[in-house]
């Protein structure tokens, strides 16, 4: 694994624990204010972010998210969105550039076209894949709704 692409994993398991995390303390918050165990400790500790709106996010939303960060959580995959950035590729360029077998590339573009993330063209008996840039617009639309700071 190189510099490039270790950066990119921790990154985004990163983002994923914190989604976790923040998606945990909401459901915390949510249940202890329903059941009335809401101490004052907690009351304090929220009081200076009022305007704040603590919400789950819809479970769709969720699923779709988590859908298209595990596909890009593998190093294969990450290394084949690099290269169809800019330039269409087929399989067997894939296959051939990365040095890994045209099925195992096959796989990992399934995975990657079935999270939105890649588009294929059919050209005679090629299928050539490039990055589909409405889907990496929708997982960064969904990563800074999921995790973003509003206004600040």
């Amino acid at each position: 694994m190189n510099f490039c692409e270790n950066n990119a994993y921790l990154y985004i398991s990163a983002i994923l624990y914190w989604c976790y995390n923040i998606m945990r303390l909401h459901e915390l918050i949510a249940e202890l204010g329903v059941k009335g165990k809401c101490g004052p400790d907690l009351k304090t500790l929220y009081e200076g972010v009022k305007d704040v709106e603590l919400e789950v996010p819809d479970e769709e939303v969720i699923s779709k998210a988590v859908q298209m960060l595990s596909a890009t959580a593998n190093n294969v995959r990450l290394s084949i969105l690099a290269l169809i950035r800019d330039v269409p590729l087929p399989v067997c360029a894939i296959s051939k550039i990365l040095g890994i077998e045209q099925t195992l590339v096959s796989h990992h573009l399934r995975a990657l076209k079935e999270a939105g993330l890649v588009e294929v063209q059919v050209r005679g008996r090629y299928r050539i894949y490039s990055i589909s840039r409405e889907g990496v617009r929708e997982l960064f639309s969904m990563l800074e709704d999921l995790v973003g700071h509003h206004g600040k």
